[in-house]
């Protein structure tokens, strides 16, 4: 099953969750969310998540304050939108429920010889043209439907054991044709189920992102007996341990826990006989405290 090129977009939704945020805010999490549909994730590093959003590191470092929220680890070095992963996961299980359907379909249709699974090549008669050709065939229909059994699928003990113990029951006779296809060994599938149990477990309650079960079929096509589980995943992210930056609006400068900000812009509103530098901006005071400021910087006015 390919991978679902679009993803949907709730635009009330999406528009409430924003509505404070200025416009780079809202550009960085719309290219980090279609960055994560397409690779399933985003890196834990602020220097690959600039070059994501092609902004530099500075101008990104300040929307990521803001947008860094959305964001989860995923315990796999990576970090994820939880509600992205929900819908990617409600569409997967969507389309696998679909295609399981259309394939029952086409296999009742092989069974009752209906066009174009009939092997005859002769053409056939319209029964409507024909009374008594209509009749029989009308009678024909009701004692085949009446008299004809269902051949029931005879499961393996292994795949009733496997099945059993998936959360996730569901599409069973496809579950068991990838069980056929691959032949797993039962006893690796059981600890491998268990394992990812408490895995999931352990998330939740961290009130960490935790996947969907995958449908059993997918669960054996991708082998996922064979997945790596982490019993402990990261609960810090590296962002979260950034050091402070300086309060003074555009300024970035690292400063030490116990200050506000740096010693340029401190020693401006030293100069200016202000104590904030929401003080100083009310307090109307030239442009030429301000060109220190953003000359700290490097910034233009």
């Amino acid at each position: 099953m390919g991978k679902a090129p679009a993803f949907q977009l709730y635009a009330s939704d999406f528009d409430m969750d924003t509505a404070s945020w200025d416009n780079e805010e809202v550009g960085v999490y719309f290219r980090l969310l279609m960055y994560q549909w397409v690779n399933k994730s985003i890196p834990d590093d602020i220097n690959r998540l600039a070059k994501i959003t092609r902004i530099g590191q500075k101008r990104f470092k300040k929307s990521w304050r803001i947008v860094s929220n959305k964001f989860q680890d995923n315990g796999k070095n990576g970090l994820v939108n939880v509600r992205m992963e929900r819908v990617r996961a409600e569409q997967d299980n969507y389309r696998e429920s679909q295609s399981e359907a259309g394939r029952r379909g086409i296999e009742k249709k092989k069974k009752e010889g209906i066009f174009p699974f009939n092997k005859s090549n002769k053409p056939s008669s319209d029964p409507s043209s024909d009374p008594s050709s209509r009749n029989q065939a009308l009678q024909s229909s009701s004692s085949s439907s009446s008299s004809k059994k269902k051949k029931g699928i005879v499961y393996s003990e292994q795949f009733l054991k496997f099945y059993s113990a998936y959360p996730l029951k569901k599409s069973k006779a496809k579950a068991f044709e990838a069980w056929e296809k691959h032949r797993p060994d039962i006893g690796v599938c059981l600890a491998a189920i268990q394992s990812q149990e408490i895995e999931k477990s352990f998330l939740k309650a961290e009130g960490q992102f935790c996947p969907e079960w995958k449908y059993p079929a997918t669960w054996i096509n991708q082998q996922c007996w064979e997945d790596e589980t982490e019993k402990k995943p990261k609960k810090i992210k590296e962002y979260i341990n950034m050091p402070n930056e300086c309060k003074a609006g555009p300024c970035m400068n690292k400063v030490d826990d116990s200050k506000d900000y740096c010693e340029s812009c401190q020693e401006v509103l030293d100069e200016a006989g202000c104590k904030t530098y929401d003080d100083w901006q009310r307090s109307g005071i030239g442009q030429r405290n301000l060109g220190k400021i953003l000359g700290a910087i490097g910034t233009k006015i």
